[in-house]
């Protein structure tokens, strides 16, 4: 199955986004899927991989690219989903210790999707990520974020602990939204 995540900048959904009104913004997930290796000697090397729309979809992204030696960690990421009707922006930030989303979002004063992801534009190198989603289901909600990492052996077991990573500038995001709307 193809990941239903796009990068926001792809041309062929920015016109949709022009005339899309967000009708509603909540917290949701997304699904880091990071690999790790043994370099050298004790030495992990990590690389970021692919973002997921669902925790399966990320553990089946990882199907076919297991190899000897090789770790797999998927990451929560918290995020606001802005939903509109045929389409949804997916924002979050790469530090999840900063207070970017909230600072950002003060800056919007307009419903569309277009509007609202320039409200959102990465003021420094990887500050926030954007992703466009059609026609897929979200993990919506503030439950507690984890960290998923594979075992030794295949299947994998996948035993999750919490992550540091939480809901606080989504959340504020979310009310900063219901707001603006009541207001309108």
């Amino acid at each position: 199955m193809a990941n239903p995540l796009r990068p926001w900048n792809a041309a062929d959904h920015q016109a949709l986004a022009a005339r899309t009104v967000a009708l509603a913004a909540c917290p949701a997930k997304l699904f880091r899927l990071q690999r790790g290796r043994n370099a050298w000697w004790g030495a992990w090397s990590k690389s970021r991989y692919d973002v997921y729309a669902s925790l399966k979809d990320a553990k089946d992204g990882v199907k076919g690219q297991r190899t000897q030696g090789s770790t797999w960690t998927i990451l929560d990421l918290p995020v606001v989903a802005f939903l509109g009707r045929d389409l949804t922006l997916v924002v979050g930030e790469n530090s999840m210790r900063s207070a970017l989303l909230a600072t950002s979002f003060r800056r919007l004063n307009h419903p569309y999707l277009s509007a609202i992801a320039k409200a959102f534009a990465p003021t420094r190198a990887r500050s926030y990520f954007r992703y466009a989603v059609v026609g897929a289901q979200l993990s919506l909600g503030a439950s507690p974020c984890r960290i998923h990492q594979s075992g030794g052996s295949y299947p994998f077991p996948w035993p999750a602990r919490l992550s540091e990573a939480d809901f606080h500038g989504a959340l504020e995001v979310v009310a900063a939204f219901a707001e603006s709307a009541a207001e309108s």
